[in-house]
């Protein structure tokens, strides 16, 4: 299965080829046994193409994120540091000035949260 980027330049490449086969069959720069090779690649390229172009969305339910709800083993397991080390540390990092990117705007202690989640994965006492 290809992924977006590259159904989108299979797709690119397609355009881009039949673009030019036109241009070239108007420009008559080549004889109709070239036509014929080209119509057999063209062809080919058509066989070529994904079986689900168009996948339809993953339905995901969406969850908010309590650090008050979770006991403090799994905040210390999940995250290395206790709930009032991350609320200890949380001013500190100003979080609330960033201008966040991609019309995302989590809470600042959320966004910590995930960045530690991600540093604490790999590696585990």
């Amino acid at each position: 299965m290809l992924s977006n980027y590259r159904l989108a330049r299979h797709r690119h490449k397609q355009i881009l080829a039949v673009a030019m086969a036109g241009r070239m069959m108007i420009d008559g720069l080549f004889s109709s046994v070239e036509s014929e090779d080209l119509q057999h690649v063209l062809a080919e390229m058509e066989s070529q193409q994904p079986d689900r172009p168009n996948r339809p969305a993953i339905p995901y339910a969406a969850v908010s994120f309590d650090l008050d709800g979770m006991d403090d083993e799994r905040v210390r397991y999940e995250f290395r540091f206790t709930k009032s080390e991350i609320y200890q540390i949380l001013p500190h990092l100003r979080l609330d000035e960033i201008q966040w990117s991609q019309r995302c705007r989590p809470d600042s202690l959320t966004a910590f949260c995930i960045v530690l989640r991600r540093l604490a994965y790999p590696i585990r006492p």
